[in-house]
């Protein structure tokens, strides 16, 4: 239950970063940029985020568009059931 529930604390960490710079939904270097910048904390010390971070960034067309829909993004990584 911690791994999905710290997935969508994730995702919801790096769809507000996407929307306080509202210029930057198709860049993928931004996403990229977010996902490493969100990867702090205690998503950082459990060991959780960089498993996260890794299999977003295997298909950032993908991801990025269903970072407005945090369980959607996690279902499709397989963190959350």
């Amino acid at each position: 239950m911690a791994f999905c529930a710290d997935c969508l604390a994730y995702v919801r960490d790096v769809d507000a970063m996407f929307r306080e710079n509202g210029r930057a939904w198709a860049n993928h270097q931004f996403f990229r940029y977010a996902l490493d910048k969100s990867c702090r904390g205690q998503l950082l010390i459990r060991g959780h985020c960089p498993q996260y971070r890794r299999r977003f960034r295997e298909q950032p067309g993908r991801y990025m568009t269903q970072l407005d829909r945090p369980y959607e993004a996690c279902r499709a990584i397989a963190a959350c059931k």
